[in-house]
């Protein structure tokens, strides 16, 4: 089931006023609006019409950024419902002066990937990404990571989970709502925030030690993951409030993600022992292949 066609506002001149007016006559689904006679007026109905023609073209080709420009912002939500097996959830790390240290990446199918400065920063670059979740990524890892790289050129989906929640009053960052959604972690990730990332790379660039190395690669990995939980609860309540019921794929539960979050770490660990000190400093290297 799709949360895309529950929404009429994809239609220029209709706004949410029109759509309750629809809604009030049971007209509350794209294949509810009548092919022919008369609803709104004789001009707007023929807009609708061509209009839902060209968005269930749009949904079955699966051309989400073309169906995505035809829809309000405050109704992207609803792209997540049909989302689940393309988009990718991001979350980058940076130095107190803004330089990249880590990005992670999930999606459903190729699961968890991390890209380290001084190691493999630069195969973030071969990613293939035409939809991403983040959670103030607007804000932040997007433009961070486009000033980085000034070769990247993202030219598809975004969509932030900032904005989602704020709808449903979900305030603060994604920790403190993850927690009140009851999505627990690792008792030693508990109370590391934004501040302890940057320390935890100072700490690996000072030592060389693998243990900050390692807490700071498994705390961005859960950032990554805890967002397509929240995304699940987002769009359940966000369709509740239309309603519909939605049924979303299941919030991750901590044994179903921690095999390959501690293969992928511990993997990209391992690798680290192998940086030469001045890589460190390196904004971009040459990727390498980490092995299963």
């Amino acid at each position: 089931m799709t949360m895309v066609d529950g929404t009429f506002c994809l239609v220029p001149g209709l706004g949410p006023m029109r759509e309750k007016q629809l809604f009030e006559r049971d007209i509350r689904r794209w294949d509810d609006f009548p092919a022919t006679g008369l609803v709104l007026s004789k001009v707007l109905d023929a807009k609708v019409r061509e209009a839902l023609v060209n968005a269930r073209r749009l949904l079955d080709e699966r051309r989400w950024l073309e169906l995505a420009a035809l829809l309000p912002v405050r109704e992207h939500w609803r792209l997540l419902s049909v989302l689940e097996g393309e988009a990718t959830y991001l979350d980058i790390e940076t130095t107190a002066d803004g330089r990249i240290t880590v990005i992670g990446l999930w999606d459903a199918l190729r699961g968890p990937r991390l890209y380290v400065r001084g190691l493999n920063l630069g195969g973030f670059l071969e990613e293939s990404l035409t939809t991403v979740v983040t959670f103030n990524g607007g804000s932040f890892d997007l433009p961070v990571l486009r000033r980085s790289f000034p070769g990247w050129r993202f030219g598809g989906l975004h969509l932030d989970l900032r904005t989602v929640m704020g709808r449903l009053g979900e305030r603060g960052g994604l920790k403190a709502i993850e927690q009140r959604l009851g999505f627990g972690r690792p008792e030693h990730l508990l109370g590391v925030d934004g501040g302890d990332a940057i320390s935890l790379w100072e700490s690996f660039r000072r030592t060389r030690s693998p243990e900050p190395l390692r807490q700071l690669l498994e705390y961005n990995l859960y950032d990554v993951v805890q967002m397509r939980s929240v995304a699940q609860v987002a769009c359940t309540r966000l369709a509740a409030r239309t309603g519909r019921q939605w049924q979303p794929a299941q919030a991750f539960l901590r044994g179903e993600v921690l095999y390959d979050l501690s293969r992928c770490v511990e993997n990209v660990t391992r690798a680290a022992s192998r940086i030469q000190p001045d890589a460190i400093d390196d904004e971009e290297r040459r990727p390498l292949r980490l092995g299963g």
